[in-house]
């Protein structure tokens, strides 16, 4: 499952792409998922195995839903609401794997999917110019790419917002069993604190308090 999506992420985000071929590559890739044609390459193969079962199709969809947009969106501005849409379909698909593959039972507590919103949200932020060269704008309406003060302005907002995700998914962790799957969500959000402190810290702010 995660081949396939590495193999089409790099298809949809491809430098140079042409829109018409990701726009049919994605009108194939739906006929793939909704079961109308059969694979015909081997990642493909895999997101099919990943479909069949029942447990891992919602991770399947919350991914496929993300690529899909990205896929189809021009170079227009990104209203924060919608990124935060972007953010929670590939957070909560992250968390639905790290919860299902590391053993945990039943649905992961409400709160936890804060740590791997923050996580996404950082990771979009870390990504920013690189999307920007691809002509991926993840800034809203009003700030322009060439006005630093507003950009920097801007990413310090949604660091704030990152790290009060941070904190609030911290405070769940500790009631997450089995202990790999505390470990593993654990880990995950610290890799990603760490990356918000140095993108906080890049933009002219101090990084947020340590836990």
């Amino acid at each position: 499952m995660y081949g396939y999506f590495r193999w089409a992420d790099d298809i949809v985000d491809a430098p140079g792409r042409d829109p018409a071929l990701v726009a049919e590559f994605v009108v194939s890739q739906r006929a793939l998922v909704a079961g109308e044609r059969a694979p015909a390459a081997l990642p493909e193969a895999a997101l099919r195995l990943a479909l069949a079962d029942a447990a891992l199709l919602p991770i399947v969809m919350g991914m496929w839903e993300a690529l899909a947009f990205d896929a189809a969106r021009g170079t227009a501005p990104l209203p924060n609401d919608v990124l935060d849409r972007q953010v929670a379909h590939v957070g909560d698909a992250y968390l639905a794997a790290m919860w299902l593959c590391s053993g945990a039972a039943g649905a992961p507590p409400p709160g936890l999917a804060a740590l791997s919103r923050a996580a996404t949200l950082t990771h979009v932020l870390r990504d920013l110019e690189v999307d920007l060269a691809l002509g991926y704008v993840n800034l809203p309406p009003g700030v322009s790419a060439t006005d630093g003060g507003a950009v920097a302005a801007w990413v310090l907002a949604r660091c704030e917002d990152a790290e009060a995700r941070f904190a609030e998914g911290a405070r769940i962790l500790p009631v997450v069993r089995p202990w790999r799957t505390r470990w593993l969500v654990g880990l995950f959000a610290w890799r990603y604190r760490r990356v918000l402190r140095r993108i906080t810290a890049r933009y002219g702010a101090p990084p947020g308090p340590r836990s």
